[in-house]
């Protein structure tokens, strides 16, 4: 979805537009929105943002993992949530809108930056180590890297990875529950990072898409 606006309409007027308070109808209702956004090319057209935060609609995925002590976030945040609250839908849809309100409103509680040497750029330019396949053809899994950084999330909710390339910001697709995981995503990309530099505030405007 482009904005959470939906979401927030949906909360006012909840029968009007799910019939009945229930999370999966919920969820099917978000799913259609969704759907009908890309087919008429709205998700297209969408300006990017240029800040780490609000994250992507997409993260609410791996938030409900982490929230709900999942493993991982591949069931989705409608069956997660419902599980969490033992399959009951009305108690599920009250459980989802808390985390919603908490989801939109994540700060950066700490975070660091690492500029990348030539070595690490070699180590992911080699594709040695790893790479993505576009069109059959193998390619470096990021084109002309500048910066990792790495954050920890207000309200200790795991921390988040991205990449600083010359023309965008590309966040990794998972919230880690621990540091050190965070740490490992950079290093399966980037090899020993040996200096990173501590970073302010609870957002980043990097001046650039974020992605």
């Amino acid at each position: 979805m482009k904005t959470f606006e939906p979401i927030e309409r949906l909360r006012q007027k909840t029968a009007l537009y799910i019939g009945e308070k229930s999370i999966t109808r919920l969820y099917t209702f978000l799913t259609g929105y969704a759907t009908a956004e890309h087919d008429y090319g709205l998700t297209e057209n969408a300006e990017p943002s240029n800040s780490l935060l609000p994250l992507n609609w997409w993260f609410m995925h791996e938030f409900a993992k982490i929230k709900c002590g999942e493993k991982e976030s591949t069931s989705g945040w409608c069956e997660m949530i419902l599980r969490y609250c033992n399959g009951d839908e009305s108690v599920a849809l009250d459980r989802f809108f808390e985390l919603f309100d908490e989801f939109k409103s994540l700060k950066m509680a700490n975070g660091k930056k690492a500029v990348l040497n030539a070595e690490n750029r070699y180590y992911n330019s080699s594709m040695k180590h790893c790479h993505k396949e576009i069109a059959g053809k193998a390619e470096p899994c990021y084109k002309n890297p500048i910066a990792v950084y790495i954050c920890k999330l207000s309200g200790n909710n795991g921390f988040i990875a991205a990449v600083e390339t010359e023309e965008k910001v590309e966040i990794a697709d998972c919230i880690f529950r621990s540091l050190n995981q965070a740490e490992e995503f950079a290093k399966i990309f980037f090899g020993k990072i040996e200096y990173w530099q501590k970073l302010q505030g609870d957002n980043i405007d990097f001046g650039k898409p974020v992605f």
